[in-house]
């Protein structure tokens, strides 16, 4: 079978046409994914802003159960190496069993939870978050900050779970375990 020589020419032509409108049909394609990506994120923005809020005020509750949660505890027993809310607790018992009935695991000795959470300073103080004591460069007292320039911590076996003014002694550390 002999193919003409202008067959083939034809063919060419409506091959390349062919290319050709299938470079602007997926330019155009791609235009339009462009601008709808440009959408989405623009949306998406929006939403991740509202998630933001969202998570600062589910933080902010926290901080104020926290709190709240601590304060029932007032006037109850020190007892040194207790961890009980109820029957006793030292200063890191204290505020580990406060944490972990909220949801929040941190180690056990003040020493250590001071090694956790987020260091803040004291102008990013915020209630719910912790505040370290030392004597002799080593830390060995902690409490919860509530506020207003307030601590509630279990100090000694005279005064058991008590609140204080923050600067009854000289803090050397804060950290945030809540963000």
């Amino acid at each position: 079978m002999k193919v003409s020589m202008y067959r083939i020419m034809a063919l060419c032509v409506i091959g390349l046409f062919l290319s050709i409108s299938n470079i602007a049909v997926s330019s155009a394609h791609t235009k339009v994914n462009a601008s709808a990506s440009v959408t989405v994120s623009e949306s998406t923005s929006g939403s991740t802003s509202n998630r933001r809020v969202a998570l600062a005020d589910k933080k902010t509750e926290l901080r104020k159960k926290i709190v709240r949660y601590a304060l029932q505890f007032r006037g109850n027993p020190y007892v040194w190496g207790g961890t009980s809310l109820t029957r006793g607790a030292d200063c890191s018992g204290f505020t580990q069993s406060v944490f972990r009935d909220n949801g929040i695991r941190i180690q056990r000795t003040s020493r250590t939870q001071a090694t956790g959470g987020k260091v803040i300073s004291e102008s990013k103080l915020r209630p719910g978050d912790l505040i370290f004591y030392a004597r002799s460069g080593r830390i060995n007292h902690v409490g919860i900050y509530i506020g207003k320039g307030k601590v509630i911590s279990a100090s000694s076996a005279r005064t058991g779970i008590r609140v204080t003014y923050y600067k009854y002694r000289k803090p050397v550390k804060m950290v945030s375990y809540v963000g």
